[in-house]
């Protein structure tokens, strides 16, 4: 029988945490689709294991811990569940804008979301953990289990990686 208490305390932890597991599943998939079937499939593990979670790390590191096993056992099965590149997914930019404009946001987007997926797998989830969800190295650390030092040359690599993908849309603004 499923205790009522941690059932509740469960039904906090998703709704306080939801929203950055699912950035942190886009971001490393490139795919709503498959953001929210991996988003689904980790908050299923963490409440089988939520008796096991221990508090030693904020809940937050600890379910992206479980979705970064996650999405490395998704990218080694080789399933697809969306598209890999979900252009719908983006909000568009505020009305008012032209069409030129909408279409450079659109590129940019799409240049963006193409470069994230560019990286090798250490250095999107370190550079997503760091810059997209603003975790503090030591958080990194005990979601990855790598040392703070390649963490943060990891996401130094990452960023002079995108700045030089990016370098074309630095120059026309």
């Amino acid at each position: 029988m499923t205790d009522p208490w941690r059932v509740e305390r469960f039904r906090l932890l998703f709704e306080n945490e939801q929203a950055v597991v699912y950035r942190f599943l886009h971001a490393m998939t490139g795919s709503a689709e498959t953001a929210k079937e991996l988003a689904q499939e980790t908050f299923y593990r963490a409440f089988k294991a939520f008796g096991a979670f221990e508090e030693r790390s904020t809940a937050s590191t600890w379910l992206c811990g479980i979705a970064r096993n996650v999405a490395l056992n998704h990218f080694r099965s080789g399933r697809q569940f969306g598209r890999v590149f979900d252009v719908d997914a983006a909000p568009e930019p505020a009305s008012g804008h032209g069409p030129e404009t909408l279409l450079l946001s659109r590129e940019l987007r799409d240049a963006i979301r193409i470069s994230l997926l560019a990286l090798d797998e250490e250095k999107r989830i370190a550079f997503t953990l760091k810059v997209l969800e603003q975790k503090s190295y030591e958080e990194i650390a005990a979601i990855t289990g790598s040392a703070i030092a390649k963490l943060k040359t990891d996401v130094h690599r990452a960023r002079l990686q995108l700045r030089a993908a990016l370098a074309k849309y630095r120059e026309d603004s």
